[in-house]
């Protein structure tokens, strides 16, 4: 999609390349499938530790993919507990 950027310099003629609307359209199904996926477990997360139900998305995302680092995670803890 971005290969034929830099050859072409119209903005319009940029746009309506022949599949380009297509592409889009099927590029945008499959993010919202990621990110319905991502929902899900997310979902799970919070079903088996509902403290996370106070903690935003990307902050719960973070939580978790750091989880085997204490030190990264403990500006995440006050969200999810109260005075702390």
């Amino acid at each position: 999609l971005m290969r034929s950027a830099p050859d072409i310099t119209n903005v319009v003629e940029a746009c309506n390349l022949d599949g380009r609307q297509e592409r889009l359209e099927t590029m945008l199904t499959q993010l919202e499938m990621c990110e319905k996926a991502l929902q899900d477990y997310l979902e799970t997360k919070r079903i088996a530790f509902p403290r996370f139900y106070f903690v935003a998305p990307a902050d719960l995302l973070d939580i978790l993919s750091k989880g085997s680092n204490p030190q990264l995670i403990l500006r995440h803890l006050p969200k999810c507990f109260d005075n702390v």
